[in-house]
């Protein structure tokens, strides 16, 4: 398992393994054995002077867990589970069509799905606009 740093030495995360890819700029450091349970260990520092730490001994810094959880909420906001899917689907059917690869059953069940959100969407402003 390795520590990922950018070009300026910075943490961008874990990875269980990475090929040697020069162009991307990437550096990494091999993670210990007995520290590669990411449960109770984590990297603090950049690529320099930092380490693993016991999370127990070394919690995240408050700062970082509230701009990551209002991060996530400005996320889910704009883009709620369903919104995200919706999306997903969207462009995996668009590449397997322009790359001819749809499988049936992708087929089936992504028209399946598109069809049931653009009736909720119909259904739903019908709903509105008759209460109005």
């Amino acid at each position: 398992m390795f520590v990922l740093f950018n070009e300026e030495n910075k943490f961008v995360g874990y990875s269980e393994d990475f090929p040697n890819l020069p162009n991307l700029k990437i550096k990494k450091k091999s993670i210990p054995e007995s520290q590669r349970d990411l449960n109770f260990w984590r990297w603090q520092g950049d690529f320099e002077t930092g380490s693993m730490v016991n999370i127990n001994d070394h919690p995240y810094p408050t700062d970082d867990i509230d701009l990551k959880h209002e991060l996530y909420d400005k996320i889910y906001n704009e883009y709620p589970i369903d919104v995200q899917n919706v999306i997903i689907i969207k462009q995996l059917q668009a590449l397997a069509y322009k790359n001819q690869c749809l499988i049936p059953e992708f087929a089936t069940m992504s028209n399946l799905i598109l069809k049931a959100v653009e009736n909720y969407k119909h259904d739903y402003k019908f709903y509105l606009n008759k209460n109005e």
